[in-house]
Order: structure tokens, then sequence, then C-alpha cells
């Protein structure tokens, strides 16, 4: 399910314009932790995975045993994650100036903002961020599948509305 909320409070000269997004129900395969998971000597290895990997000796359930060679990684349901989010997408906070004052400078309307974008994200995935997509490619076929693509970034603006 994707879901989002937008509303708008407004107090004496006050705004405040929250957007709310969200998934419920989606799972990520998380190829970034099976890099750094597995001991193929691709690449670097967390030493958690490193000393808590299954072996006869430790049967543990968390991280899997090490590759037999460079192209065998072992891909289990370990790796697939909840992807459920809610994300803060936009918040602005605004402030419009009183047209008693306004009206000696052959002013309509001034207004003062301050936007935030992408402040909070609530989630368990353990990845860097759960809007995923393979490539960077914005479409249905290749959501889901996490190869460490750039999270969304985190955007403040400042601002001035003048009508005159």
């Amino acid at each position: 399910y994707t879901f989002g909320i937008n509303n708008t409070i407004t107090w004496n000269n006050w705004d405040l314009n929250v957007f709310m997004q969200g998934v419920y129900g989606n799972e990520i395969a998380n190829f970034n932790r099976i890099n750094l998971e597995n001991l193929n000597g691709q690449g670097n290895v967390l030493l958690e995975a490193f000393s808590n990997r299954w072996t006869p000796e430790n049967p543990s359930n968390t991280y899997t045993r090490a590759a037999d060679g460079p192209r065998n990684i072992v891909f289990s349901d370990n790796y697939v994650e909840d992807g459920s989010y809610l994300r803060l997408k936009s918040a602005t906070l605004g402030y419009s100036i009183s047209s008693k004052f306004l009206s000696k400078m052959n002013i309509n309307k001034l207004r003062l903002y301050a936007t935030g974008k992408n402040l909070f994200t609530i989630t368990n995935y353990s990845g860097v961020d759960p809007e995923v997509s393979f490539g960077g490619q914005n479409n249905n076929l290749s959501a889901g599948a996490d190869f460490g693509g750039y999270p969304t970034s985190r955007t403040y603006l400042l601002g001035l509305n003048i009508n005159f």
C-alpha cells in the first residue's frame, strides 16, 4: 500500500503545510548486505559478519556460510527486508505580514516562509533509504532491489513572497 496525507493549518497570520508519504507491505532485497556480509574476496566485509558467520562449529542463523569462490554468493530470504516506511516529505511554516503595515509601502501581500523536504523517515529497513529502485530508475519494474543508490536528499529552503 502506498499512502500520503497533505494538510494545511492556519492561525492568525501563520500557516503550516505538512505532507507525509509512506509505503506499507513493501519488501526490499538488500544487495548491499550481500556484498558486505559474504567472504568471496570481492570487497570489504563487516567484522560482525566475519566473526559470526555460519560454520559447523558456529551454526549461526544470522549470517550465511563463507562463499566457496568469487561467484558463489548464497542469496537467501535473510537479505529480504521489510521496506515499509513513513516519511515527512515536506513541511512549510509561513508568516504573512499584516496588510496595514504593507499598504504604506504599496505592497498587497508579504509572506516569509521556511520549507524542509525529506526531514525524517521512520522505518525498520537496515539500508540507507527504503525508497529505492534498481539503477536509480523510477519505475515499478525496478523497485525493491537496493544496490546502493543515493538516498533521498534533505533540503532546507527560506523564501519570501511579495505581491504588489
